[in-house]
């Protein structure tokens, strides 16, 4: 087992391949969230034994973000993707094959918004610098149509 320093992927509608894959040695994005630098703790357990072994994440020496933006950086993308997971299991009951009343146009706003979410997702994770400005402004914007889209969908299906 290898663990690639990430959490586990977002809730996404689509997974894509980038522009530079490698046939088969590239895995399809939005991925997980990278991990921040420190200590933790990898545990097996198998055959009802628990086996542990620390592991240090150490930050690429090349790279001179600080601390506290990695952990906005972290912290925002770990926002996007319970909102994109929010929104996919909404649109998930929304799409279920039991008959509901439910606009196209909701269906389609909600599909627009996981897109959104994955486009700002990626481009947190992508730079290895701390979240801009506007990249929160970003992040709020898409929240506060999350919002809007919730009290919409708990409508419908009361």
């Amino acid at each position: 087992f290898v663990w690639d320093l990430r959490y586990p992927p977002p809730k996404a509608l689509q997974h894509e391949y980038p522009i530079s894959a490698i046939c088969r040695n590239t895995p399809r994005v939005p991925r997980g969230a990278l991990v921040l630098p420190g200590r933790y703790t990898v545990k097996l357990i198998t055959a009802g034994r628990t086996y542990s072994q620390p592991l240090s994440v150490r930050m690429d020496p090349r790279v001179n973000t600080s601390q506290a933006d990695l952990a906005q950086q972290l912290a925002l993308s770990l926002q996007l993707a319970e909102l994109m997971s929010a929104d996919f299991d909404a649109l998930s009951v929304l799409r279920s094959p039991t008959p509901r009343k439910v606009s196209l146009e909701l269906q389609e706003s909600l599909t627009s918004l996981n897109s959104d979410l994955a486009r700002v997702f990626e481009v947190i994770q992508e730079t290895d610098n701390g979240p801009t400005t506007q990249t929160t402004a970003a992040v709020r914007d898409l929240e506060n149509r999350w919002r809007q889209l919730q009290q919409q969908v708990r409508q419908k299906l009361q």
